[in-house]
């Protein structure tokens, strides 16, 4: 009969998940038969194992669930980044296209300009002639004393100090001016860096260096929005110093007669 209870009770124990349990009953089996002692201890030494080996591969499950995550995340993240900066991306050369469009439509630009940077306020008067086959032309002449002519023609840029009577000329690859007197005007252009677009609802500013020769400074185009309209130019050197050239009354109609892109001294 006490075998009969025993192995019973035995089934019983061994049937259930609670260690507390199983201890209780190996101390009452003592009693009786260290044969069923022994099984009963194996098998709770065994299931002790199991539970242990489950506790370990639980927390190496959730390990590698917190650890796969984290490097979801990061890919998550990475792709999240990749396709703003596409979209980004794409979006500018959607705002840049319809501006190099009114560039390259520009055949004379005279326009009145009040230039400012570190040493005040200057004004002036400015003249642009484009066509698509040739360089253009471009003159920026200085009201105040002293005068003061600069003329872009072709590769050329010459300075002009009109009190000194002295012409001085340099490469027009020393400033990233001439951008505007391109045949056809690109902002992808191989030797062009677009270095930063700014857009509001009204205003579009794009800046850009030569990549050949981004010591010679950024240059920045400033437009009206709706519709465009070229209203501002900056330019930045590599001491950080900017000048700001606004224009105002701006005529596209106006012919610009070449002499004006001519530079003669007075001794000449």
């Amino acid at each position: 009969m006490k075998r009969f209870i025993t192995t019973k009770m035995l089934k019983a124990c061994l049937q259930t998940h609670c260690l507390a349990s199983q201890s209780i009953f190996l101390r009452f089996l003592a009693k009786f038969s260290k044969k069923y002692v022994t099984i009963s201890r194996k098998f709770f030494e065994e299931r002790r194992e199991k539970e242990s080996r489950s506790k370990v591969n639980r927390h190496f499950l959730n390990l590698s669930l917190k650890t796969g995550s984290k490097v979801f995340t990061k890919i998550l993240l990475t792709f999240c980044f990749v396709t703003f900066c596409n979209a980004a991306l794409a979006s500018s050369q959607n705002d840049l296209a319809p501006i190099e469009d009114y560039l390259n439509n520009i055949k004379n630009l005279t326009a009145k300009f009040v230039q400012e940077s570190e040493g005040g306020l200057v004004e002036g008067k400015f003249y642009l002639s484009r066509n698509s086959e040739n360089s253009g032309k471009m003159r920026v002449e200085y009201l105040a004393e002293p005068k003061i002519l600069i003329v872009v023609n072709g590769a050329v840029l010459s300075y002009y100090d009109v009190e000194l009577d002295e012409i001085s000329h340099i490469s027009t690859n020393t400033t990233p001016a001439s951008f505007l007197t391109r045949p056809k005007i690109s902002f992808s252009a191989k030797d062009i860096e677009v270095t930063k677009v700014e857009k509001s609802q009204n205003q579009i500013s794009i800046s850009l260096v030569k990549k050949n020769r981004k010591d010679a400074g950024e240059f920045t185009l400033v437009f009206d929005l709706n519709p465009i309209r070229f209203v501002k130019m900056k330019v930045k050197n590599d001491l950080n110093q900017t000048v700001s050239v606004s224009l105002s009354d701006i005529d596209f109609n106006s012919p610009i007669p070449n002499k004006m892109f001519v530079l003669r001294s007075k001794n000449n």
